[in-house]
């Protein structure tokens, strides 16, 4: 955190990833941690700020999605190699 701007104290961490005791934080702090976390961790500001539930939830979501439209764009190819093959009516 401290390379990418944003100062944060070893404590601070801890209290963060066990959820207790509860933080004190003004909104300033905020605001830069999130801003900070953000780009760390390449997460949305908006899902920074969602309950983890609901976070998890979108993650499943954008994953379904992209799995049905990389499904889709193999069905051609997949028809393509199972169709049966008719013999060519050469003589």
């Amino acid at each position: 955190m401290t390379d990418a701007g944003c100062a944060i104290d070893q404590s601070a961490i801890f209290k963060i990833e066990q959820g207790k005791p509860r933080r004190r934080i003004n909104v300033d702090e905020l605001v830069d941690e999130l801003v900070v976390f953000s780009r760390v961790f390449a997460v949305p500001l908006d899902e920074l700020l969602l309950a983890p539930e609901h976070a998890v939830s979108r993650e499943v979501t954008r994953l379904v999605l992209q799995w049905s439209k990389a499904a889709e764009a193999a069905d051609p190819l997949i028809e393509a190699q199972t169709l049966p093959r008719t013999p060519s009516l050469s003589t």
